[in-house]
Protein backbone atom coordinates (compact mmCIF):
# COMPACT_ATOMS: atom_id res chain seq x y z
CA UNK A 1 0.00 0.00 0.00
CA UNK A 2 2.51 2.42 1.04
CA UNK A 3 5.02 1.86 -1.84
CA UNK A 4 2.47 2.10 -4.43
CA UNK A 5 1.02 5.16 -3.35
CA UNK A 6 3.84 6.85 -3.29
CA UNK A 7 4.71 5.63 -7.05
CA UNK A 8 1.83 7.70 -7.66
CA UNK A 9 2.58 10.91 -6.14
CA UNK A 10 5.11 13.40 -7.25
CA UNK A 11 6.95 15.68 -4.11
CA UNK A 12 5.47 13.81 -1.15
CA UNK A 13 5.52 10.98 0.64
CA UNK A 14 3.25 8.50 2.63
CA UNK A 15 4.77 7.09 5.50
CA UNK A 16 3.10 3.88 7.39
CA UNK A 17 4.54 2.44 9.68
CA UNK A 18 1.83 0.21 11.49
CA UNK A 19 -0.71 -1.62 9.69
CA UNK A 20 -2.60 -4.33 10.60
CA UNK A 21 -5.50 -7.27 8.33
CA UNK A 22 -8.78 -7.99 9.78
CA UNK A 23 -9.14 -10.87 8.01
CA UNK A 24 -12.84 -11.19 9.59
CA UNK A 25 -14.13 -8.37 8.71
CA UNK A 26 -12.10 -7.75 5.38
CA UNK A 27 -10.66 -4.31 6.80
CA UNK A 28 -7.03 -2.93 6.90
CA UNK A 29 -6.10 -0.60 9.60
CA UNK A 30 -3.52 1.86 9.43
CA UNK A 31 -2.23 4.34 12.58
CA UNK A 32 0.37 6.56 12.47
CA UNK A 33 0.33 7.66 9.36
CA UNK A 34 2.05 10.73 7.57
CA UNK A 35 2.06 12.64 4.87
CA UNK A 36 5.48 14.55 3.94
CA UNK A 37 6.82 17.33 1.53
CA UNK A 38 9.60 15.54 0.87
CA UNK A 39 11.83 19.54 0.81
CA UNK A 40 10.72 20.07 3.86
CA UNK A 41 9.69 16.92 5.56
CA UNK A 42 9.80 18.07 9.50
CA UNK A 43 6.59 18.98 10.47
CA UNK A 44 4.87 16.25 8.19
CA UNK A 45 1.88 18.02 6.59
CA UNK A 46 -0.40 15.54 7.34
CA UNK A 47 -1.00 12.81 10.11
CA UNK A 48 -3.38 10.58 10.57
CA UNK A 49 -4.10 8.79 14.17
CA UNK A 50 -6.23 6.07 11.62
CA UNK A 51 -7.25 5.39 8.92
CA UNK A 52 -9.58 1.94 7.62
CA UNK A 53 -9.98 0.53 4.09
CA UNK A 54 -12.93 -2.13 4.34
CA UNK A 55 -14.30 -4.07 1.95
CA UNK A 56 -18.59 -3.13 2.21
CA UNK A 57 -20.33 -6.63 3.09
CA UNK A 58 -23.80 -4.86 1.87
CA UNK A 59 -22.42 -4.69 -1.50
CA UNK A 60 -21.34 -8.10 -1.79
CA UNK A 61 -24.85 -9.51 -2.17
CA UNK A 62 -25.17 -7.63 -5.17
CA UNK A 63 -22.09 -8.61 -6.49
CA UNK A 64 -20.39 -5.49 -6.05
CA UNK A 65 -16.55 -5.30 -4.65
CA UNK A 66 -16.46 -1.52 -2.97
CA UNK A 67 -14.34 -0.27 -0.61
CA UNK A 68 -15.40 1.89 2.37
CA UNK A 69 -12.47 4.12 3.25
CA UNK A 70 -12.06 6.45 6.65
CA UNK A 71 -9.37 9.04 7.95
CA UNK A 72 -10.27 9.35 12.04
CA UNK A 73 -9.11 12.03 13.69
CA UNK A 74 -6.68 13.37 10.90
CA UNK A 75 -4.54 16.25 11.49
CA UNK A 76 -3.07 18.70 8.81
CA UNK A 77 -0.32 21.34 9.58
CA UNK A 78 1.12 23.73 7.22
CA UNK A 79 3.38 26.78 7.30
CA UNK A 80 4.97 29.27 5.09
CA UNK A 81 8.01 27.17 4.14
CA UNK A 82 5.76 24.52 2.88
CA UNK A 83 3.47 26.68 1.23
CA UNK A 84 6.31 28.72 -0.65
CA UNK A 85 8.12 25.75 -1.67
CA UNK A 86 4.49 24.40 -3.29
CA UNK A 87 4.25 27.91 -5.06
CA UNK A 88 7.59 27.55 -6.25
CA UNK A 89 7.88 23.93 -7.92
CA UNK A 90 7.43 23.31 -11.36
CA UNK A 91 4.93 20.69 -11.07
CA UNK A 92 1.54 22.35 -10.05
CA UNK A 93 -0.37 21.15 -6.87
CA UNK A 94 -3.00 19.43 -8.74
CA UNK A 95 -0.36 17.61 -11.01
CA UNK A 96 0.96 15.49 -7.95
CA UNK A 97 -1.33 12.50 -8.49
CA UNK A 98 -3.19 12.80 -5.32
CA UNK A 99 -6.41 10.73 -6.98
CA UNK A 100 -4.08 7.99 -7.64
CA UNK A 101 -2.80 7.67 -4.27
CA UNK A 102 -6.40 7.94 -2.88
CA UNK A 103 -6.72 4.98 -5.69
CA UNK A 104 -3.87 3.18 -3.80
CA UNK A 105 -5.47 3.31 -0.55
CA UNK A 106 -8.50 1.78 -1.38
CA UNK A 107 -6.23 -1.10 -3.98
CA UNK A 108 -7.86 0.28 -6.51
CA UNK A 109 -11.21 -0.60 -5.65
CA UNK A 110 -14.07 1.40 -6.11
CA UNK A 111 -14.88 3.70 -2.93
CA UNK A 112 -18.23 3.41 -2.18
CA UNK A 113 -17.82 6.23 0.53
CA UNK A 114 -14.76 8.31 2.10
CA UNK A 115 -15.67 9.78 5.48
CA UNK A 116 -13.63 12.14 7.38
CA UNK A 117 -13.89 12.49 11.33
CA UNK A 118 -13.03 15.18 13.60
CA UNK A 119 -10.53 16.82 11.30
CA UNK A 120 -7.66 19.68 12.37
CA UNK A 121 -6.45 21.70 9.74
CA UNK A 122 -3.44 24.39 11.23
CA UNK A 123 -1.85 26.99 8.90
CA UNK A 124 0.82 28.97 11.04
CA UNK A 125 3.09 31.80 9.10
CA UNK A 126 5.83 33.90 9.98
CA UNK A 127 5.65 36.20 12.89
CA UNK A 128 3.20 36.91 15.98
CA UNK A 129 0.11 36.62 13.89
CA UNK A 130 -2.89 33.94 15.22
CA UNK A 131 -2.54 30.67 13.61
CA UNK A 132 -5.50 29.76 11.26
CA UNK A 133 -7.46 27.08 12.43
CA UNK A 134 -10.12 24.76 11.02
CA UNK A 135 -11.91 22.05 13.58
CA UNK A 136 -14.28 19.44 13.76
CA UNK A 137 -13.99 18.82 9.72
CA UNK A 138 -16.51 16.36 8.89
CA UNK A 139 -16.48 15.36 5.83
CA UNK A 140 -19.00 12.55 3.94
CA UNK A 141 -18.84 11.33 0.22
CA UNK A 142 -20.34 8.21 -1.18
CA UNK A 143 -20.17 6.67 -4.70
CA UNK A 144 -16.23 7.92 -5.73
CA UNK A 145 -16.10 6.18 -8.81
CA UNK A 146 -12.68 4.82 -10.11
CA UNK A 147 -13.98 5.18 -13.78
CA UNK A 148 -13.67 8.29 -15.88
CA UNK A 149 -16.77 10.56 -15.55
CA UNK A 150 -18.18 12.93 -18.04
CA UNK A 151 -17.51 16.93 -18.19
CA UNK A 152 -20.14 18.39 -15.35
CA UNK A 153 -21.14 15.06 -14.35
CA UNK A 154 -20.35 14.66 -10.42
CA UNK A 155 -21.45 11.19 -9.32
CA UNK A 156 -20.44 11.40 -5.63
CA UNK A 157 -23.00 13.39 -2.77
CA UNK A 158 -20.92 15.24 -0.90
CA UNK A 159 -21.02 17.18 2.63
CA UNK A 160 -18.87 19.01 4.72
CA UNK A 161 -19.16 21.03 8.02
CA UNK A 162 -16.35 22.53 10.00
CA UNK A 163 -15.42 25.29 12.54
CA UNK A 164 -13.65 28.36 11.39
CA UNK A 165 -11.41 30.37 13.82
CA UNK A 166 -13.26 29.03 16.83
CA UNK A 167 -16.39 30.91 16.36
CA UNK A 168 -17.61 30.93 12.70
CA UNK A 169 -18.29 28.02 10.78
CA UNK A 170 -18.88 26.56 6.89
CA UNK A 171 -21.03 24.04 5.87
CA UNK A 172 -20.97 22.51 1.48
CA UNK A 173 -23.81 20.78 0.19
CA UNK A 174 -23.76 18.97 -2.69
CA UNK A 175 -21.87 16.42 -5.20
CA UNK A 176 -18.38 15.70 -6.70
CA UNK A 177 -16.22 13.98 -8.82
CA UNK A 178 -12.98 12.97 -6.95
CA UNK A 179 -11.24 11.58 -10.01
CA UNK A 180 -11.66 14.00 -12.40
CA UNK A 181 -8.53 15.27 -13.94
CA UNK A 182 -6.09 16.98 -13.48
CA UNK A 183 -8.11 18.43 -10.00
CA UNK A 184 -11.33 17.58 -8.49
CA UNK A 185 -14.80 18.78 -9.51
CA UNK A 186 -17.33 20.20 -7.37
CA UNK A 187 -20.64 21.49 -7.12
CA UNK A 188 -22.30 22.47 -4.34
CA UNK A 189 -24.38 24.85 -2.30
CA UNK A 190 -22.06 26.59 0.25
CA UNK A 191 -22.38 28.61 3.06
CA UNK A 192 -20.06 31.00 5.89
CA UNK A 193 -21.35 32.18 9.19
CA UNK A 194 -19.80 34.73 11.46
CA UNK A 195 -16.20 34.18 9.96
CA UNK A 196 -13.72 36.34 11.52
CA UNK A 197 -11.53 38.23 8.97
CA UNK A 198 -8.30 39.37 11.37
CA UNK A 199 -7.06 35.94 10.88
CA UNK A 200 -6.23 36.50 7.48
CA UNK A 201 -3.55 39.54 8.42
CA UNK A 202 -0.46 37.63 7.64
CA UNK A 203 -2.16 36.87 4.50
CA UNK A 204 -3.65 40.70 3.35
CA UNK A 205 -0.24 42.37 5.32
CA UNK A 206 1.75 41.21 2.15
CA UNK A 207 -0.33 42.68 -0.33
CA UNK A 208 0.12 46.16 1.94
CA UNK A 209 -3.69 45.87 3.00
CA UNK A 210 -4.20 45.71 7.03
CA UNK A 211 -7.12 44.02 8.35
CA UNK A 212 -8.68 44.21 12.04
CA UNK A 213 -11.58 43.26 13.09
CA UNK A 214 -14.59 42.29 11.29
CA UNK A 215 -16.51 38.78 10.29
CA UNK A 216 -17.36 37.33 7.33
CA UNK A 217 -21.05 35.49 6.33
CA UNK A 218 -21.89 34.32 2.97
CA UNK A 219 -24.71 32.04 1.01
CA UNK A 220 -24.31 30.83 -2.27
CA UNK A 221 -23.21 28.17 -4.87
CA UNK A 222 -19.83 26.88 -5.88
CA UNK A 223 -18.53 24.60 -9.01
CA UNK A 224 -15.23 24.07 -9.39
CA UNK A 225 -14.13 21.80 -12.22
CA UNK A 226 -11.34 21.58 -15.07
CA UNK A 227 -13.25 23.22 -17.88
CA UNK A 228 -15.57 25.92 -15.78
CA UNK A 229 -15.47 27.84 -12.45
CA UNK A 230 -18.70 29.42 -11.04
CA UNK A 231 -19.33 31.49 -7.95
CA UNK A 232 -22.53 32.71 -7.35
CA UNK A 233 -23.30 34.59 -4.27
CA UNK A 234 -26.59 35.07 -2.79
CA UNK A 235 -25.70 37.01 -0.33
CA UNK A 236 -22.62 38.29 1.56
CA UNK A 237 -22.53 40.40 4.65
CA UNK A 238 -19.44 41.91 5.97
CA UNK A 239 -20.09 43.25 9.69
CA UNK A 240 -17.78 45.97 11.62
CA UNK A 241 -14.38 45.44 9.63
CA UNK A 242 -11.31 48.08 9.05
CA UNK A 243 -9.06 47.97 6.23
CA UNK A 244 -6.15 50.34 5.16
CA UNK A 245 -4.00 50.21 2.71
CA UNK A 246 -1.02 51.40 2.91
CA UNK A 247 1.17 52.70 0.06
CA UNK A 248 4.76 52.55 1.21
CA UNK A 249 8.36 53.99 -0.74
CA UNK A 250 9.40 50.65 -0.63
CA UNK A 251 6.65 48.86 -1.68
CA UNK A 252 5.92 50.97 -5.06
CA UNK A 253 7.09 48.93 -7.64
CA UNK A 254 5.63 45.67 -6.25
CA UNK A 255 2.07 47.30 -5.71
CA UNK A 256 1.99 48.81 -9.29
CA UNK A 257 3.07 45.17 -10.54
CA UNK A 258 0.21 43.72 -8.73
CA UNK A 259 -2.40 46.50 -9.91
CA UNK A 260 -1.50 45.38 -13.67
CA UNK A 261 -1.65 41.90 -12.39
CA UNK A 262 -5.21 42.42 -10.97
CA UNK A 263 -6.27 44.16 -13.84
CA UNK A 264 -5.06 41.35 -16.37
CA UNK A 265 -7.26 38.76 -14.54
CA UNK A 266 -10.13 41.06 -14.17
CA UNK A 267 -9.90 41.22 -17.79
CA UNK A 268 -9.18 37.59 -18.65
CA UNK A 269 -12.54 36.77 -16.46
CA UNK A 270 -14.70 39.02 -18.22
CA UNK A 271 -13.84 37.83 -21.54
CA UNK A 272 -13.58 33.84 -20.19
CA UNK A 273 -17.11 32.17 -21.03
CA UNK A 274 -16.12 28.95 -18.61
CA UNK A 275 -15.65 32.11 -15.43
CA UNK A 276 -18.47 33.23 -13.78
CA UNK A 277 -18.50 35.21 -10.83
CA UNK A 278 -21.57 36.98 -9.65
CA UNK A 279 -22.89 38.43 -6.33
CA UNK A 280 -26.89 39.07 -6.24
CA UNK A 281 -25.85 41.60 -2.88
CA UNK A 282 -23.38 42.56 -0.85
CA UNK A 283 -23.61 44.22 2.33
CA UNK A 284 -21.12 46.25 4.08
CA UNK A 285 -21.96 47.56 7.91
CA UNK A 286 -20.59 49.82 9.85
CA UNK A 287 -16.99 48.88 8.91
CA UNK A 288 -13.98 51.57 7.97
CA UNK A 289 -11.66 52.33 4.99
CA UNK A 290 -8.47 53.93 4.81
CA UNK A 291 -5.75 54.70 2.69
CA UNK A 292 -2.22 55.72 4.11
CA UNK A 293 0.46 57.29 1.58
CA UNK A 294 3.53 56.87 3.29
CA UNK A 295 5.48 57.24 0.07
CA UNK A 296 4.53 61.63 -0.28
CA UNK A 297 6.22 63.81 2.14
CA UNK A 298 5.12 64.78 4.31
CA UNK A 299 2.73 61.66 4.76
CA UNK A 300 -1.19 61.92 4.94
CA UNK A 301 -4.10 59.56 5.56
CA UNK A 302 -7.91 59.53 3.93
CA UNK A 303 -10.38 57.51 6.33
CA UNK A 304 -13.54 56.80 5.43
CA UNK A 305 -15.60 55.73 8.68
CA UNK A 306 -19.40 54.41 9.64
CA UNK A 307 -19.60 52.96 6.24
CA UNK A 308 -22.72 50.85 4.83
CA UNK A 309 -22.49 49.44 1.85
CA UNK A 310 -24.77 47.85 -0.69
CA UNK A 311 -23.94 46.53 -3.82
CA UNK A 312 -26.66 44.17 -6.11
CA UNK A 313 -26.01 42.05 -9.26
CA UNK A 314 -22.07 42.55 -9.69
CA UNK A 315 -20.50 40.16 -11.48
CA UNK A 316 -18.36 39.46 -14.35
CA UNK A 317 -20.88 38.47 -16.99
CA UNK A 318 -22.55 41.28 -19.07
CA UNK A 319 -26.46 38.95 -18.76
CA UNK A 320 -27.86 39.78 -15.32
CA UNK A 321 -28.19 43.68 -15.75
CA UNK A 322 -26.50 46.71 -14.50
CA UNK A 323 -24.66 46.46 -11.16
CA UNK A 324 -25.80 49.30 -8.45
CA UNK A 325 -23.91 50.35 -5.50
CA UNK A 326 -24.50 52.75 -2.75
CA UNK A 327 -22.53 54.15 0.08
CA UNK A 328 -23.01 56.11 3.02
CA UNK A 329 -20.10 57.13 5.59
CA UNK A 330 -18.23 59.91 7.52
CA UNK A 331 -14.91 60.94 5.26
CA UNK A 332 -12.44 62.19 7.88
CA UNK A 333 -14.95 61.68 10.53
CA UNK A 334 -17.03 64.22 10.00
CA UNK A 335 -17.96 64.74 5.98
CA UNK A 336 -21.23 63.18 5.33
CA UNK A 337 -20.29 61.21 2.71
CA UNK A 338 -22.93 59.26 0.06
CA UNK A 339 -22.76 57.68 -2.88
CA UNK A 340 -24.78 56.08 -5.75
CA UNK A 341 -22.76 54.31 -8.71
CA UNK A 342 -23.91 52.24 -11.40
CA UNK A 343 -22.18 50.27 -14.03
CA UNK A 344 -23.30 48.75 -17.26
CA UNK A 345 -21.05 46.34 -18.95
CA UNK A 346 -20.50 46.30 -22.71
CA UNK A 347 -18.46 44.52 -24.53
CA UNK A 348 -15.24 45.44 -24.60
CA UNK A 349 -16.01 48.38 -22.06
CA UNK A 350 -18.35 49.67 -19.12
CA UNK A 351 -20.63 52.54 -19.08
CA UNK A 352 -20.05 54.40 -15.16
CA UNK A 353 -22.99 56.74 -13.65
CA UNK A 354 -21.74 57.87 -10.72
CA UNK A 355 -23.65 60.34 -7.90
CA UNK A 356 -21.39 61.68 -4.74
CA UNK A 357 -22.13 64.19 -2.03
CA UNK A 358 -19.97 65.10 0.73
CA UNK A 359 -21.21 67.62 3.28
CA UNK A 360 -18.77 69.44 5.47
CA UNK A 361 -15.89 67.14 4.96
CA UNK A 362 -12.60 68.42 7.38
CA UNK A 363 -10.17 68.28 4.63
CA UNK A 364 -7.62 70.96 6.38
CA UNK A 365 -5.61 67.35 7.90
CA UNK A 366 -5.33 66.61 3.70
CA UNK A 367 -4.88 69.73 2.07
CA UNK A 368 -2.23 71.54 4.22
CA UNK A 369 0.60 68.61 4.06
CA UNK A 370 -0.13 67.85 0.35
CA UNK A 371 1.77 69.86 -2.39
CA UNK A 372 0.10 68.41 -5.11
CA UNK A 373 -2.80 70.38 -4.77
CA UNK A 374 -5.09 70.81 -7.95
CA UNK A 375 -8.23 72.81 -8.77
CA UNK A 376 -11.65 71.80 -10.45
CA UNK A 377 -13.85 74.69 -11.79
CA UNK A 378 -17.36 74.37 -11.64
CA UNK A 379 -20.00 75.47 -14.01
CA UNK A 380 -20.09 79.13 -12.01
CA UNK A 381 -16.45 79.06 -11.99
CA UNK A 382 -16.09 79.03 -8.60
CA UNK A 383 -12.69 76.73 -7.93
CA UNK A 384 -12.62 74.08 -5.60
CA UNK A 385 -9.42 72.80 -4.15
CA UNK A 386 -8.62 69.24 -3.46
CA UNK A 387 -5.94 66.72 -3.63
CA UNK A 388 -4.60 65.82 -6.89
CA UNK A 389 -5.46 62.38 -6.91
CA UNK A 390 -9.05 63.40 -6.92
CA UNK A 391 -8.42 65.04 -10.71
CA UNK A 392 -6.62 61.66 -11.69
CA UNK A 393 -8.08 61.22 -15.21
CA UNK A 394 -10.46 58.50 -15.71
CA UNK A 395 -9.37 55.67 -17.49
CA UNK A 396 -12.06 53.18 -18.05
CA UNK A 397 -13.76 53.41 -22.08
CA UNK A 398 -16.59 54.69 -22.43
CA UNK A 399 -17.28 56.09 -18.77
CA UNK A 400 -19.58 58.06 -18.00
CA UNK A 401 -19.63 60.75 -15.51
CA UNK A 402 -22.04 62.40 -13.16
CA UNK A 403 -20.53 64.15 -10.30
CA UNK A 404 -22.22 65.83 -7.35
CA UNK A 405 -20.56 67.28 -4.58
CA UNK A 406 -21.44 69.46 -2.05
CA UNK A 407 -18.14 69.72 -0.51
CA UNK A 408 -17.56 72.46 2.67
CA UNK A 409 -14.42 73.10 3.70
CA UNK A 410 -13.78 74.57 7.15
CA UNK A 411 -11.82 77.52 7.45
CA UNK A 412 -9.63 78.03 10.51
CA UNK A 413 -7.82 81.42 11.06
CA UNK A 414 -3.94 80.52 11.51
CA UNK A 415 -1.25 82.93 12.66
CA UNK A 416 -3.85 86.00 10.81
CA UNK A 417 -4.95 83.70 7.95
CA UNK A 418 -7.67 81.28 7.20
CA UNK A 419 -6.83 77.68 6.40
CA UNK A 420 -8.69 75.29 4.65
CA UNK A 421 -11.13 74.95 1.47
CA UNK A 422 -13.54 77.79 0.70
CA UNK A 423 -17.36 76.32 0.37
CA UNK A 424 -18.06 75.68 -3.10
CA UNK A 425 -19.94 73.09 -5.07
CA UNK A 426 -18.51 70.89 -7.70
CA UNK A 427 -21.07 69.52 -10.39
CA UNK A 428 -20.90 68.33 -13.80
CA UNK A 429 -22.88 65.89 -16.04
CA UNK A 430 -21.26 64.22 -19.06
CA UNK A 431 -20.93 61.72 -21.67
CA UNK A 432 -17.02 61.55 -21.89
CA UNK A 433 -15.80 58.84 -24.03
CA UNK A 434 -12.47 61.12 -23.94
CA UNK A 435 -9.76 59.13 -22.14
CA UNK A 436 -9.57 62.25 -18.91
CA UNK A 437 -10.84 65.14 -17.65
CA UNK A 438 -9.81 68.43 -19.03
CA UNK A 439 -6.86 69.63 -16.55
CA UNK A 440 -8.02 73.58 -15.23
CA UNK A 441 -5.06 76.20 -16.18
CA UNK A 442 -2.96 76.90 -13.32
CA UNK A 443 -3.92 79.71 -11.15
Amino acid sequence: METEANRRLTGYTIRIPMLRIRLWNASVEVRGASLVQDANPDPPMVHMERFVTALDWRALLHRRVVADLTFDRPTAFLNLRQVRTEAASDVPLKDRGWQQALEALAFDLKINRLRVLEGDVTYVDQGSFKPLHVSHVNLNAENIRNIASQEQVYPSPIRLEAVVFDAGSVWLDGRADFLAEPHVGVQAALRLDQVALDYFKPITNRYNLAVRNGSLSLAGNVEYAPTITRLVLERALVEGVALEYLHRPQTAEAEKARAQQTADAAKQAANTSSTELRIERLDVRQSTFGFTNQAATPSYQLQLTDTNLSVEHLGNQGQTGPAVARLSGQIMGRGETRLTATLQRRAGSADMDVTAQIEDADLVPIERPHPRVRRIRDHGGRVLRVLGAASQRWRHHGLRQTVVSRCRGRQRRRGGRREGLPAAALRGSRRDRREGLEEPPPR
